[in-house]
């Protein structure tokens, strides 16, 4: 990582990351990058509802973090769970619901950008290079310069919908393609859209 220039990392440290990753490995690495004091680390949690939220999801995040408290890593304000993916299958019991305003924009929802103003990429495992979930390139197939330079959400429909008429007229656009959503299921007007993408993908 030094090689690569990383500079730093914010490392997930949570009850809902390690129900699967062993906490001595994620333990183990947090304390090698600490001590090879060239990268900035920080534990970086993910909060059901917000931090101070009672719950026992965020009691068990809690006596985990306390965990590293000898490794004296600081920890960031961490992110809170927005009903999405998984999170509307297994955690939707917490969360009221309300009705979905689909004039939402990208860049209104928490942890998103316009898209004509990225701050952000998403590199999954298969080399997909993603603006939030809406593929622009692959890394296998061409340097990430290159498809960053490229990279025009004007030229690419779905963006240009989503700049021009919101969630709404995206609505619409997938109606024409014969996908029908349906809004009870969801939570946000994020949620609808990520449905529409992976279904035209």
């Amino acid at each position: 990582m030094e090689d690569a220039g990383v500079t730093d990392v914010l490392l997930s440290v949570d009850a809902f990351h390690q129900e699967k990753i062993p906490l001595e490995q994620v333990y183990e690495f947090a304390k090698q990058i600490k001590e090879g004091n060239v990268i900035n680390i920080r534990l970086h949690p993910a909060w059901l509802i917000d931090k101070e939220n009672d719950n026992d999801w965020n009691k068990e995040t809690k006596q985990i973090l306390k965990q590293f408290d000898n490794l004296k890593i600081p920890t960031s304000h961490g992110n809170n769970i927005f009903l999405s993916g998984n999170a509307v299958k297994y955690l939707s019991e917490y969360y009221l619901k309300h009705e979905i305003d689909l004039a939402y924009r990208c860049g209104q929802a928490n942890y998103t950008s316009r898209l004509d103003d990225v701050d952000t990429l998403s590199i999954i495992p298969n080399g997909d290079v993603c603006v939030c979930c809406i593929k622009i390139g692959n890394v296998y197939e061409e340097d990430i310069n290159t498809i960053i330079e490229r990279y025009n959400p004007g030229d690419i429909p779905i963006m240009k919908i989503l700049l021009e008429k919101d969630v709404t007229g995206l609505i619409d656009y997938a109606e024409t393609e014969g996908i029908i959503i349906d809004l009870s299921k969801h939570y946000s007007a994020c949620g609808v859209c990520r449905e529409i993408i992976k279904k035209i993908s």
